[in-house]
């Protein structure tokens, strides 16, 4: 850039000029600096020349426009230029030189006529809010995606487990005690469900316990009554027997003698019907005695008749320990265990009775026969008094049985298929209490 002034003597006569060579890349570099503005941001010089204003500074988008580009006032174009050249000072958004829309501040400099201009691109401008409002709207909907999955945890985790346990509470309080809630989760939820389930299962037992308590008491007072009150006359039956076979009557009629002989048995029959009502009826405290259990069921097998179609295997357990039994009631309980397998075993096959010890707290006696077999409908109610699948019998061998098995502490457990055979399963304490 060059400036030039003429020179004048002290008689103001023209004498010549004077011409100073300015280097603009300085100045231009001053200029263009950018820092701050981002890609698109610039700083341009201008001034008013006539109608129209000089750009003084090459430009971003037009290196060579130094001294050169120009742009007339009115114009929609170059506005912050024209407002600066004009002498004002202000700032908005506006149209530059491309007539690209910008964010632009500019100013009138007085003592060298020159606007300048500072813009940058509203584009570039936004970019930040529009990446703050893409964070917003994106943190939105993760924020909503999160509240919509966290409901669908609670839904699923809390109220629909609660739900499940209220409407359970409302059955099982209808006196359904067969309901299970049935939630499986490791949470407090689950662990609630599974105790709620378990008070169910202790409440169903309980009443069937109290149920059966109570059908026990009334059975046992009926069975004490009746069966007092029948063996008088049964022992003059049977007296009566006795004294006609010791007359002459029967030698000369054999039909009278096997009718005898079947009122006789009978007679047996009913009597030892007579007892079990009475055992059964009985709550003696047991007589506490340590025995040792094979020594009790190889008495026991003495007193029954084992058929030759029958064979019977012993697996008895050398050195169990003696345990605290009632010993009588004891050869009870197994004498109609042992009896009931060879009686299911009509047409032959094999008993084993076997006694073994189990972690060293329980002496265990099973009682396996290959008969008949007893049907799962049937299995579930063998111990219930007066329940029986034989044509003749009480039904109540197997409920003092297992009144036996309860007063000594102990669990008797049976496994059955029909046509295989039968294992009744007897587990006593070795220390009593």
């Amino acid at each position: 850039m060059f400036i030039v002034a003429p020179v004048f003597d002290f008689n103001q006569q023209f004498t010549g000029e004077v011409a100073l060579e300015i280097n603009m890349d300085s100045i231009y570099k001053f200029i263009q600096e950018n820092t701050g503005l981002g890609e698109t941001g610039e700083t341009l010089v201008v001034r008013q020349e006539g109608d129209h204003i000089l750009f003084l500074n090459p430009l971003l988008h037009d290196p060579q426009a130094a001294l050169k580009r120009k742009a007339s006032f009115g114009d929609k174009a170059a506005i912050p230029a024209q407002e600066a050249a004009s002498g004002r000072v202000g700032s908005g958004i506006v149209r530059d030189y491309r007539n690209e829309i910008v964010l632009g501040a500019w100013r009138y400099i007085p003592t060298l006529s020159w606007g300048i201009v500072v813009k940058i691109d509203l584009q570039e401008v936004l970019i930040p809010i529009t990446r703050l409002r893409n964070r917003i709207v994106t943190f939105y909907f993760i924020v909503i995606i999160l509240i919509v999955i966290i409901s669908a945890v609670i839904v699923k985790l809390v109220y629909k487990p609660i739900q499940m346990l209220h409407k359970g509470a409302e059955i099982i309080g209808g006196g359904n005690l067969d309901y299970k809630v049935g939630i499986d989760s490791k949470d407090e939820i689950g662990k609630l469900a599974r105790a709620f389930d378990q008070m169910s299962e202790d409440l169903k037992i309980a009443q069937e316990k109290l149920v059966r308590t109570e059908k026990l008491s009334i059975i046992g007072q009926l069975a004490s009554s009746v069966a007092h009150e029948l063996r008088n006359p049964l022992g003059v039956m049977k007296n009566v027997v006795y004294y006609l076979n010791m007359l002459d009557l029967t030698k000369n009629s054999p039909e009278l003698k096997e009718n005898l002989n079947i009122i006789n048995q009978e007679i047996e029959n009913s009597d030892k019907i007579m007892t079990d009502l009475l055992e059964f009826s009985r709550s003696k405290e047991p007589l506490w005695r340590l025995e040792n259990i094979n020594l009790i069921l190889k008495e026991i097998l003495k007193r029954l008749i084992i058929l030759p179609n029958i064979e019977l295997k012993l697996e008895l357990r050398d050195g169990l320990p003696e345990i605290e039994v009632d010993v009588l009631q004891m050869q009870q309980l197994f004498y109609n265990l042992v009896k009931n397998a060879l009686e299911a075993m009509d047409k032959g096959g094999q008993l084993r009775i076997k006694t073994e010890l189990e972690d060293n707290a329980f002496v265990e006696v099973s009682i396996l026969d290959t008969g008949t077999g007893i049907s799962k409908e049937n299995i579930t109610k063998i111990f219930e008094p007066l329940f029986s699948t034989k044509t003749k019998g009480t039904g109540l061998g197997l409920s003092v049985c297992a009144s036996i098995v309860a007063s000594h502490n102990g669990k008797i457990q049976v496994e059955s298929e029909v046509g295989k055979g039968t294992v009744f399963i007897v587990k006593l304490p070795i220390k009593r209490g």
